[in-house]
């Protein structure tokens, strides 16, 4: 559980570099400007201290998708359930790393096989959901497709 929550974190991170890496790379600097700007267009990024949860994942892809979770929903009917889900894997992900159980939703120390695949299932979903729409809204910034 605590690994996929670091693979979903680390997609959300990689998607978050990748946008605007391309974004950079789309206009004309001089060499290392891009280099510069990467660095402090991902400074400061909620994903590199904190859990993928939907509230880092907004506030790190706002800039690029005011509207992420809205167009996410839009993307897929799906999308609700799996954010309720994304909520519940972090919180049984900090249950087990801080070995506190006191959250409603982590309130026992059992956990079943069926809710981790769930989970697995719901980050799946949500990661082709984000990548459409990171898509999509660098195409309506930059007026191409990134990939």
């Amino acid at each position: 559980m605590l690994l996929l929550s670091a693979q979903f974190q680390r997609f959300c991170r990689d998607l978050h570099s990748e946008s605007f890496a391309w974004i950079l790379s789309q206009q004309t600097m001089q060499p290392g400007v891009d280099t510069t700007l990467l660095a402090v267009l991902t400074s400061g990024r909620a994903l590199d201290r904190g859990n993928p949860s939907p509230d880092n994942i907004l506030r790190d892809f706002r800039p690029i998708c005011p509207l992420f979770w809205d167009d996410v929903g839009r993307h897929s009917s799906h999308s609700p359930g799996r954010r309720k889900k994304l909520e519940l894997l972090n919180e049984w992900r900090n249950a087990i790393a801080h070995h506190d159980f006191t959250k409603p939703n982590a309130s026992s120390e059992t956990i079943w096989l069926k809710p981790v695949q769930g989970w697995r299932r719901a980050c799946n979903g949500l990661a082709i959901s984000f990548d459409a729409v990171v898509r999509s809204s660098l195409e309506r910034l930059v007026g191409t497709a990134p990939w």
